[in-house]
């Protein structure tokens, strides 16, 4: 699953249950955490990248990444890829 579904969602949350300005205030505050951590932490980045916990850290998140991508590879093995509901002649399965 990527980020897009959240940000999408979020926004039509927004819009349906208080119009256009819901919208656009779900939209902000979606994007806010992310823009507020970058902007807080570009200016400590030098620092940062040369302290031994956050390479850890940093290793560490990236592996885990890996692991998750070979994960979904290896539970997706064999099984069809997303099947739209109107799409003729394909046996539609519970994935």
């Amino acid at each position: 699953m990527t980020p897009a579904p959240i940000v999408i969602t979020a926004t039509f949350v927004g819009y349906v249950t208080f119009g256009f300005w819901g919208g656009v205030v779900a939209t902000i505050a979606i994007f806010t955490p992310s823009f507020l951590f970058v902007i807080g932490t570009v200016p400590y980045y030098d620092r940062l990248r040369n302290w031994q916990l956050y390479q850890k850290a940093f290793q560490g998140i990236l592996f885990s990444f890996v692991g998750l991508l070979l994960e979904r590879h290896q539970a997706n093995q064999g099984k069809p890829g997303v099947i739209m509901q109107g799409e003729p002649g394909i046996r539609k399965e519970k994935l």
